[in-house]
């Protein structure tokens, strides 16, 4: 609540409101977790603050885990980010998942018209064919390679994907990545497949606002028409934000991106 009380003797109320989210930022935790998998880790942290989890298999378990000084939030932020994954809320789920880019879209926003404006931006600068991902066993001190190309992505949102247009036009390159530790052979492909992944869904970006609509949501896919060959088709939502004025009415802002063309 954000109250103001003016010298014009009117006095104002602003009301803020959160989604459920916001339980996991409530006071730091040092604690320990033993023999559980990252999706594991996050079904048990939305039971504990009263939610259900909308969780993907992360496969690997960890002998052990820490979560040092950090919220809740932050902590399984850190281990999403890690493994290619987002952390969110819909409704009472907690959601800790791979970027859902390949579901059927939920709309179709047509320019000029429920579509009021769109500024794409299509970069060859960063991408790349493949990651790899260097880690190290402890226990057979032995040398772990994970790999991902384009295979290891769920599915192209066009005709070819662009990290391929960008190989075949420039020649083959791949990411190395050494700084982000993995002790398991599944924990080194999976790192490698998020690094891909949020690589190819550089291809494209771009903001847009359409007439309002609350089916516009993160996380979910739309479907774009009328900028041409290149620009039209499917995309993936990652940020929304939907406001009313009496200036401009109902109005909805996004930012959008795609891994093809």
């Amino acid at each position: 609540l954000h109250p103001k009380f003016t010298n014009a003797g009117t006095a104002l109320l602003q009301i803020q409101g959160f989604d459920k989210l916001h339980r996991l930022c409530r006071g730091r935790k040092t604690r320990v977790y033993t023999e559980l998998s990252d999706s594991q880790i996050a079904e048990q942290i939305a039971g504990e603050n009263d939610l259900t989890a909308l969780v993907t298999d992360s496969e690997f378990v960890h002998p052990y885990m820490l979560q040092n000084n950090l919220t809740d939030f932050h902590f399984l932020q850190f281990r999403a980010d890690r493994i290619g994954c987002e952390l969110g809320i819909s409704g009472d789920e907690l959601v800790f998942r791979k970027k859902p880019y390949y579901l059927t879209p939920v709309i179709t926003l047509e320019y000029p018209y429920s579509l009021k404006w769109f500024f794409p931006r299509m970069s060859v600068s960063g991408s790349v064919g493949t990651a790899t991902v260097i880690g190290w066993n402890p226990e057979s001190k032995e040398q772990i390679v994970g790999i991902a190309a384009s295979d290891a992505l769920a599915g192209s949102m066009g005709e070819a994907f662009g990290i391929n247009i960008a190989d075949e036009e420039f020649g083959e390159r791949n990411q190395v990545e050494t700084r982000v530790p993995s002790v398991n052979q599944t924990e080194a492909d999976q790192i490698a497949a998020g690094i891909l992944q949020s690589l190819a869904l550089e291809w494209i970006q771009g903001d847009g606002e359409a007439v309002g609509n609350t089916e516009i949501r993160a996380g979910e896919v739309v479907t774009i028409t009328g900028l041409g060959t290149r620009f039209s088709g499917e995309y993936y939502i990652d940020n929304v934000e939907h406001s009313v004025s009496p200036e401009f009415g109902f109005k909805t802002n996004f930012h959008a991106v795609r891994n093809a063309s």
